[in-house]
């Protein structure tokens, strides 16, 4: 499978957020770029741009094509793009996380400019964990993120802050999961007076650094 064009139908959203990253032009922990390059010399970083992101509230945009002001041209070369494949990227990520990443992956064309949009959608369980080793890049059970503080990057988890935040988001999914069950036998749910985050740390219990 090659890489889809975004001026087919169902990708109207996805061109937009292309459009409006690109205008904007500044990296972001929801927003990435990446310059051409051969799919071999960028497949790690996507892949860990991928892990990072989908452990992102909402997900993220990664955009490969996008000079780095350094004199590199805009946009994918032809020869680049011609070496990318839509099944390749996704193999290749899940071939890392655990558990797998949802990706929506078009091409999209800006100002006669040809670039790849890789749509990272967030964690819909568990958040997403490195489950093996590619020296330096990515490490065995290492869980990657995206810091709203400092500049954009994808790094593992450092401070017992990163770690909050993911348990937020995952038992937020927990309890809107059992919500829609208790709905779906009948019951009637009223929300809850505690947060989700409320919720989670008494289930935590005496552990301690969370």
């Amino acid at each position: 499978m090659t890489i889809p064009s975004a001026s087919s139908a169902g990708y109207e959203r996805l061109r937009q957020r292309v459009q409006e990253a690109l205008d904007y032009n500044a990296e972001s922990p929801g927003v990435e770029f990446k310059e051409s390059r051969p799919w071999s010399s960028l497949r790690v970083k996507i892949a860990k741009t991928a892990m990072a992101m989908a452990n992102l509230r909402d997900g993220g945009l990664l955009i490969v094509g996008r000079g780095n002001g350094h004199g590199r041209p805009e946009g994918m070369s032809s020869e680049d793009f011609a070496d990318y494949d839509g099944d390749t990227i996704r193999d290749f990520v899940d071939s890392y996380a655990s558990p797998s990443v949802q990706l929506a992956i078009a091409s999209v064309e800006v100002s006669e400019r040809l670039y790849i949009a890789i749509d990272i959608s967030q964690f819909t369980e568990l958040p997403v964990i490195c489950k093996k080793a590619y020296d330096p890049d990515l490490k065995s059970g290492a869980i990657y993120i995206r810091p709203y503080v400092g500049r954009p990057r994808s790094r593992g988890v450092e401070t017992a802050e990163d770690l909050r935040e993911l348990l937020e988001i995952a038992a937020e999914l927990q309890a809107r999961k059992l919500m829609i069950q208790a709905r779906r036998a009948g019951f009637e749910v009223s929300p809850p007076d505690r947060t989700a985050r409320d919720l989670y740390a008494s289930e935590l219990g005496g552990l301690h650094g969370v």
